[in-house]
């Protein structure tokens, strides 16, 4: 079976505010469940994500946590709008800079591997 290189993708956890830990999981799959709960196509994500990071990222950080948790058989977290309000309890900008970081696609993350934390 030939290995194909999948540049999009990520792993990452995250800490809310008030100390769950989460497990994150971008990835084509993880992008796709994200459009399709904000109903937008692949190619209007990016400008979506321009002008509303605020809005997009507790999607795709919930969409990340699903997509974990399906891989993984663990019980599937369903309240977006709770998971949002965790959202709103974590630093913003450390939030970008992981997600960035777990994607790494300008270095070519070839084999999804954890970016080393940075501080």
């Amino acid at each position: 079976m030939k290995k194909i290189n999948n540049t999009l993708r990520g792993e990452i956890q995250i800490e809310d505010g008030v100390g769950n830990t989460w497990n994150v999981l971008l990835n084509t799959n993880a992008l796709r469940m994200t459009c399709e709960s904000l109903s937008v196509e692949l190619g209007e994500f990016l400008e979506t994500f321009d002008k509303n990071a605020v809005s997009v990222i507790p999607h795709l950080l919930f969409n990340g946590v699903r997509n974990y948790q399906i891989l993984h058989r663990e019980d599937l977290i369903d309240d977006f709008d709770h998971f949002a309000a965790l959202c709103g309890t974590m630093e913003f900008t450390e939030i970008v800079d992981q997600i960035g970081n777990a994607l790494i696609l300008d270095s070519g993350n070839v084999d999804g591997v954890k970016a080393p934390k940075t501080k």
